[in-house]
């Protein structure tokens, strides 16, 4: 598992973990340090076939304080070579996402108008189709799941299904 390395704070009171890989930080734009606010950990059992472990972060970007959250995951196939011998490696997924360099063609979509749709639908469908593009998918995802529900609520559906 990756080992995490103490940094002191500069008021000398407080010391908080750094993650041992890079990740994204979205308001530098790039890959840089981040130290661990909050760590939540998950793994499996001694007994179990296979063995895992997950951590789930809060952390603050080392250059511009910018908070995020990183998944880190690592089992018995995260590992990979480093000349002859194997290396055990983490999987670090941060949120939000970073997004894709050069968007492909198919991931972009096109605003369409909608005439009947009422105004906070519609300002949510725009900023959706905005993050999607962007290439936020995760996001993107969040928001359709969003506006559903905003429909169901716009149409009268409280639960079960509407004929």
């Amino acid at each position: 598992m990756v080992k995490l390395e103490k940094i002191k704070m500069l008021s000398g009171e407080m010391s908080l973990n750094r993650l041992k890989e890079r990740v994204y930080c979205s308001k530098c734009k790039q890959k840089t340090n981040h130290l661990i606010i909050y760590t939540h950990t998950e793994k499996s059992n001694n007994n179990d076939e296979i063995q895992w472990q997950e951590q789930h972060h809060v952390v603050q970007c080392a250059g511009c304080d910018t908070k995020a959250f990183v998944k880190q995951y690592g089992d018995e196939d995260t590992w990979v070579y480093r000349g002859e011998e194997r290396v055990w490696t983490d999987v670090f997924t941060v949120y939000p996402e970073e997004p894709i360099s050069e968007p492909l063609p198919y991931y972009w979509l096109e605003k369409k108008e909608f005439r009947n749709v009422p105004e906070t639908i519609n300002q949510l469908y725009l900023q959706i189709i905005d993050v999607y593009n962007k290439g936020y998918l995760l996001l993107a995802t969040i928001g359709i799941r969003t506006i559903i529900e905003a429909i169901c609520l716009d149409v009268g559906i409280k639960q079960g299904y509407l004929y």
